[in-house]
């Protein structure tokens, strides 16, 4: 494996996303969220309905089972990246901008506003975008988890649709979205680097160890514990 390749394009995509999206927050407020708004169609209804869910916190807990059948280590990352960033989240949710408005608190006038049937919507708690952040810890986790380069746009694509349907859906604007992913990328990236760098829990016999279908504690052969290396 090129891991010197897999870095490069790895903090590559990271600075393009950072550099190129960075300047987008100083545009007046509710510029991006309106023009995602006016192209409502029902495919796009249809599938950010349904695909702003794997924003959901409740995916984290479907991650640390999946993991659990590969590698307990994984598990392990997956859970306290998900810890983390919840935290982060909360502290800024409900302490720091908990008086931040959504949308639909922001916007006076909403006879203007399309709205996607069978979506709550929400007027308080705006800042961060909890959705986003769970999306983009996620992604960042799983992306150096699979340590190849061939995974790094898929996955990193997929939790920037989540960021997009959190504003086309009216329940945050683009501040909230790429705060809420920065969030998400250094969480997973700091718990990464401290896992790897400072603690030995990944050379732990238990550690390396994987639930099978019978739910038994086995230890994974050298080419179980490769595939994801």
């Amino acid at each position: 494996m090129d891991k010197k390749g897999f870095n490069q394009l790895f903090s590559i995509s990271l600075a393009i996303y950072i550099f190129l999206l960075f300047p987008f927050i100083f545009m007046e407020k509710g510029v991006v969220c309106l023009t995602l708004n006016a192209t409502h169609n029902p495919i796009l209804d249809y599938f950010f309905k349904y695909f702003t869910a794997m924003g959901n916190g409740a995916i984290f807990g479907l991650a640390i089972i999946g993991c659990l059948f590969i590698r307990f280590y994984y598990a392990v990352l997956v859970a306290i990246v998900g810890i983390f960033h919840g935290l982060v989240v909360y502290l800024f949710k409900q302490f720091l901008f908990f008086e931040a408005e959504r949308p639909l608190g922001y916007f006076g006038d909403l006879s203007g506003l399309n709205f996607v049937e069978g979506v709550d919507q929400y007027y308080a708690n705006s800042f961060p975008s909890g959705h986003t952040a769970s999306a983009f810890a996620l992604a960042i986790i799983f992306i150096l988890i699979l340590n190849k380069r061939r995974f790094i746009l898929p996955i990193f694509s997929l939790a920037i649709l989540v960021g997009i349907s959190r504003i086309y859906l009216l329940h945050h604007f683009f501040i909230d979205t790429f705060c809420g992913s920065l969030i998400g990328i250094f969480s997973a990236i700091i718990t990464w680097f401290l896992m790897e760098r400072y603690t030995k829990i990944k050379h732990q016999n238990w550690a390396n160890s994987f639930l099978t279908i019978g739910f038994k504690n086995t230890s994974p052969s050298l080419s179980k514990t490769e595939v994801l290396q």
